[in-house]
């Protein structure tokens, strides 16, 4: 059989690409593909774009708004990132902090204001089925209140979201509500995860030779939101997630519920919350066919596993940790595994609001607990 050659690459098929991308990123990618032939140039346009970091502002939102209805490019872009520029502007790990004025606007409380920003026009693009991606991920950096003292007089210190609002995660789960809206039904995966920039720094505000001596910089907090899709990418105007499988969030308005009642073929469900479950749930029981979950970093009261009344069959699959004074225990972390994961979890919505005055022998064994270790230490189970 003879060898077919690639074909080479017109100037205009790269001009035409690279058109697409931000400066710095085009000015690579004409080199890279100078030189390339056709089944390099494939390669190299799927590394490019199978990737695509968007703001949904300004000029971001113009140069995605035209990939998406580029009928070649388009079918490239697998993940797309959504994130804004608080972290270049951030003198924690940049030389040359506070350059960008591409930041997400927000209320008093540190909510990204959605609607002032391209997140219609990204909904209406995935609907429309114009860009078709497997994940989505939202990065919501904020900076260290700390680091706004070296804020230039001429930039606007006020639009950051800071690391002191919105810890609780509700502010990115809002806005990852806003952009998934209509399109639960092709979610197969949701994963929520806080992390801090500490030791992920490499350069530094400390590395500018204007720097102010003696300064004091702070780590940030980022909180993602990784969502995937089924590759059918079937968007439906509903609040269902009939395809949702595995489920790691932060506890936050719309998330917890939705899980809960909303997704009945989840298998596996960790909820991370930083308060008291009473405001998320409600006394509803909980449709779902759950093999495993997991609730951390909770306050709720130790009482509820008691008022729960977990079958005697459930207990060797249930597994908690409690924190807290004597005589106000609260559970840390709370573990479960087996079939009857949905009726063990649906037992504890339904009591979680509930305060039952502590048996004295349950503060007897969690005095001798505390006393014996101070840290989370898992209750022996009766």
């Amino acid at each position: 059989m003879e060898k077919v050659e690639p074909l080479p690459v017109s100037v205009a098929m790269i001009e035409e690409a690279a058109a697409y991308l931000g400066a710095s990123e085009s000015l690579s990618f004409r080199k890279e593909s100078e030189l390339a032939d056709s089944q390099a140039f494939s390669l190299i346009r799927e590394r490019y774009f199978s990737t695509w970091t968007t703001s949904l502002m300004g000029a971001d939102l113009d140069r995605l708004e035209k990939l998406s209805r580029d009928t070649d490019l388009r079918s490239l872009v697998k993940t797309i990132i959504i994130q804004d520029d608080c972290e270049k502007n951030d003198p924690w790990n940049n030389v040359y902090p506070f350059q960008s004025d591409v930041i997400w606007p927000a209320d008093d409380d540190g909510n990204i204001m959605s609607e002032q920003i391209g997140v219609q026009n990204l909904r209406a693009m995935l609907l429309d089925r114009r860009l078709c991606p497997e994940i989505i991920k939202i990065r919501d950096y904020r900076i260290s209140l700390t680091n706004l003292y070296y804020c230039p007089e001429d930039h606007n210190r006020k639009v950051y979201r800071t690391a002191g609002y919105g810890q609780d995660a509700t502010a990115v789960a809002l806005f990852a509500r806003d952009i998934i809206q209509g399109l639960g039904h092709s979610v197969i995966d949701v994963k929520m995860l806080r992390q801090s920039t500490e030791n992920l720094r490499e350069l530094s505000y400390f590395k500018n030779p204007d720097a102010p001596p003696g300064m004091s910089l702070g780590s940030s907090l980022v909180i993602e939101v990784t969502i995937c899709f089924s590759t059918e990418f079937r968007g439906c105007h509903t609040g269902h997630f009939p395809m949702l499988r595995s489920a790691e969030i932060l506890a936050a308005p719309y998330w917890v519920e939705k899980m809960l009642y909303h997704a009945p073929l989840l298998e596996n469900l960790t909820i991370s919350p930083r308060a008291s479950w009473d405001d998320l749930l409600s006394s509803r029981p909980v449709p779902l066919q759950l093999k495993q979950f997991s609730i951390g970093s909770s306050t709720i009261h130790a009482d509820t596993l008691h008022a729960a009344d977990v079958p005697e069959q459930c207990q060797s699959g249930l597994d908690w940790k409690v924190r807290g004074l004597a005589d106000d225990p609260r559970i840390s972390l709370i573990d479960y595994q087996g079939p009857d994961a949905g009726e063990v979890l649906s037992r504890l919505a339904l009591h979680a609001k509930v305060r039952l005055p502590y048996t004295a022998e349950f503060l007897a064994a969690y005095s001798l607990m505390t006393a014996q270790n101070t840290s989370d230490s898992t209750l022996q189970k009766e």
